[in-house]
């Protein structure tokens, strides 16, 4: 993506407008982007918008990653939901079942008193 140019001691040599791409791409990336998705808000960048978020594009590519997001979500909830109703299923058959930390005894004495 970014190719600085090379210092004749080898080290990279980085333009401000280099830094200021490197620094969207770590925005981007803290926000759970891949550095792939970050492509059109760098382009963006580089056609003279102010913010890299300027575009239709990166806008898409906003919108992209919440309905991957949200489709995690689903699957997720969904998952935890088949897991309480296991454990829900499973909770009358076993004799003692902890609860977060606490001894068995208590969560014993907790489910004798229900």
């Amino acid at each position: 993506m970014l190719r600085p140019a090379r210092r004749s001691n080898g080290y990279r040599d980085y333009s401000e407008d280099e830094i200021r791409l490197t620094a969207e791409i770590r925005v981007l990336t803290s926000l759970g982007l891949t550095t792939q998705e970050t492509r059109p808000f760098l382009d963006c960048l580089r056609a003279g918008h102010n913010v890299g978020d300027d575009c239709p594009e990166s806008l898409a590519a906003y919108q992209h990653k919440i309905d991957g997001l949200d489709g995690l979500i689903s699957q997720l909830t969904s998952t935890r939901d088949v897991l309480v109703e296991q454990l829900h299923t499973a909770a009358p058959r076993v004799p003692v079942l902890p609860n977060r930390g606490d001894a068995p005894d208590a969560a014993r004495r907790r489910r004798s008193a229900r």
